[in-house]
């Protein structure tokens, strides 16, 4: 797997661009287990730490050495406080099937009404054939594998990753679809499903959920991975690639009780010190200091509170 290879071009990289990911050793690791052993993939830690990028990233690398014909992004399902589970297989669109039959009368397919959803449409992938002949899939598709992420488990009801268990079991990967009593069955073979489910730790996961995943906790990157992000994003050429600016950010970071800025405000944070004109020498000045930090607080600070002790 590519996971840990990285080339600079002469075009720096966006944000979102998902192949600058900077990946380390502990997470490369967690991925081919979880891979190896066709579980889902549990990632955990503070918002901002790349959970939900790593999944743009895996399905990129795995796109681009064309092994399984994976897809280019992840499918992605975000999770809410209403989800239930089958939500990531499919929905059923009720409303518009009353509609239609009070408008148009006689029998209707509920098959048109049912919208595959990204863990559904996954699975379906890898058996196209039969997907479109029972009417789950509406198109003609090649066959193809997956990375599909399920975003924020921690924010759905208790009950939903319990009621995952027996889509997610290993090697599994069937489901029914009750409205029309049809089940929709994954093919075997080289084209799979691999699946990211990301949690913020707002409230903890049942037990037989989690002995079903591979557990990796991603945490805050240290000052050297932070400078390595830096170059990455900025160029390693860059005035803003420098220890110095990375401290005041881990300064006015650990000075935060609530929403502490995550690895894209600190680029974002630079990049408004480049408009700005704002060089290192700027930043020693103590004289300007104090003003640097007001007038580009915005970016990383997000509560009143935090504000007050950043700025004492």
């Amino acid at each position: 797997m590519s996971l840990v290879k990285f080339t600079l071009t002469n075009r720096l990289p966006r944000l979102e661009d998902a192949r600058s990911y900077v990946l380390h050793d502990g997470l490369v690791a967690a991925v081919k287990v979880a891979m190896a052993l066709d579980k889902p993939l549990l990632l955990m830690g503070e918002p901002g730490t790349g959970k939900t990028k790593l999944a743009y990233k895996l399905a990129a690398d795995l796109a681009d050495e064309g092994k399984g014909d994976f897809g280019e992004e992840p499918l992605r399902f975000n999770c809410k406080a209403g989800s239930e589970a089958k939500d990531v297989l499919y929905r059923y669109d009720a409303v518009r099937r009353f509609h239609d039959a009070h408008s148009e009368g006689g029998k209707l397919d509920v098959m048109t009404y049912i919208v595959p959803r990204a863990l559904g449409k996954a699975i379906a992938l890898t058996n196209v054939e039969e997907a479109i002949e029972n009417g789950f899939l509406h198109e003609e598709r090649k066959r193809q594998s997956s990375v599909v992420l399920i975003d924020e488990i921690d924010k759905a009801p208790k009950d939903f990753a319990n009621a995952l268990l027996d889509v997610l079991e290993e090697g599994k990967r069937r489901f029914w679809v009750d409205e029309a009593g049809i089940e929709v069955v994954g093919g075997e073979g080289k084209h799979r499903v691999f699946v990211v489910i990301t949690s913020n730790g707002e409230r903890p996961l049942p037990e037989a959920f989690l002995r079903r995943c591979v557990f990796y906790h991603i945490p805050f990157p240290s000052s050297k991975e932070l400078l390595q992000i830096v170059g990455l994003y900025m160029g390693k050429e860059s005035e803003y690639y420098d220890e110095v600016f990375i401290d005041m950010f881990l300064e006015v970071r650990r000075k935060m009780d609530y929403h502490r800025p995550a690895t894209a405000s600190l680029i974002e944070w630079l990049r408004v010190l480049e408009l700005e004109g704002i060089t290192k020498k700027g930043l020693l000045d103590e004289g300007v200091k104090g003003t640097i930090v007001r007038t580009s607080l915005g970016v990383l600070v997000k509560t009143v509170e935090d504000l007050r002790k950043v700025e004492g």
